[in-house]
């Protein structure tokens, strides 16, 4: 997996491994000029109305319990009643004709998580790749939704990966004329622009139960992959792309950036995802739809 990073020129910062061991062997300089990159976006999600509005609908009272990190504990309980809030709130903004507002997009991903509780169970180490996808991708169509991105699932098919496939046939196996084909991919991000389809963004998913190599092998297949599509629109002007590895209900998106004067693509981690499946996870809440904003406003 190092070679075939190594060949297709990125630098894997995403990986605790490969990171230390990159920054062993490479020169000072070359730590130094990688590390400016190296510092998380200062992209935020909710906007300070909408994130108001969001604490004010998860707060409970005052004297309720809380855990050592002063997080307020909820039950089974505070579930209806917080949907309650939101659904007064979603048909205030309906009715006032507010429904393509982000505060409307918040509460609809809030509704939406906290109704799923209810499907999870408590075994999702059985859950199938397929059940965490569409499970997950719900919430992105709803992110999208009247956007010029769009998405393309069902083990679809990357131009980009096709095209260096032909690329490498032609340079190092010029008598091989078996026809190149494109890595399938779980959710290919594209987006439309005068009726063209330009891919943005390859994602992977994997069941919570795989191993250790399996989730290694799907994160340098996915970094090889964005590769691929940032190397094809960077003619565009366009050189950094995010992109999301899930593993069951936990994951990261990750960022690869195009850097012309090395001729690399580096890749780092920038923010780790956890999807709330009960109310034990209520907390997370927060942080998961900020992060799916993040990801909107990159695409």
């Amino acid at each position: 997996m190092i070679i075939k990073l190594g060949l297709s020129r990125v630098v894997n910062f995403v990986n605790p491994l490969m990171k230390n061991l990159l920054l062993e062997n490479l020169k000072k300089e070359d730590v130094d000029y990688l590390l400016r990159f190296n510092n998380v976006s200062n992209k935020r999600g909710m906007t300070e109305d909408v994130e108001n509005t969001y604490d004010k609908i998860m707060e409970k009272k005052k004297d309720d319990e809380k855990d050592q990190e002063g997080n307020v504990i909820y039950n089974e309980e505070d579930v209806d009643v917080i949907l309650s809030k939101i659904q007064m709130k979603k048909g205030e903004l309906s009715r006032d004709r507010k429904r393509q507002t982000e505060l409307y997009l918040v509460l609809d991903c809030m509704e939406y998580l906290l109704q799923s509780f209810d499907i999870w169970g408590t075994d999702l180490a059985n859950n199938s790749e397929t059940t965490f996808y569409r499970r997950f991708a719900s919430l992105l169509d709803k992110m999208f939704m009247k956007t010029n991105v769009e998405l393309f699932d069902g083990e679809t098919g990357s131009n980009a990966t096709k095209n260096e496939i032909e690329n490498n046939k032609a340079i190092f196996f010029d008598t091989n004329t078996a026809p190149a084909y494109s890595r399938k991919i779980d959710l290919l991000v594209k987006c439309s622009e005068q009726k063209k389809y330009v891919e943005i963004s390859s994602n992977e998913w994997k069941r919570s139960s795989c191993t250790t190599i399996v989730k290694t092998a799907q994160q340098s297949k996915n970094l090889r992959i964005n590769a691929a599509i940032l190397k094809n629109i960077k003619q565009y002007g366009v050189f950094d792309t995010m992109s999301l590895d899930m593993i069951g209900t936990s994951g990261y998106f990750s960022m690869l950036h195009w850097l012309p004067d090395q001729n690399i693509f580096f890749a780092r981690d920038a923010w780790p995802i956890q999807m709330p499946t009960s109310y034990l996870s209520m907390n997370e809440m927060k942080n998961f739809i900020n992060t799916l904003l993040i990801f909107k406003v990159y695409m």
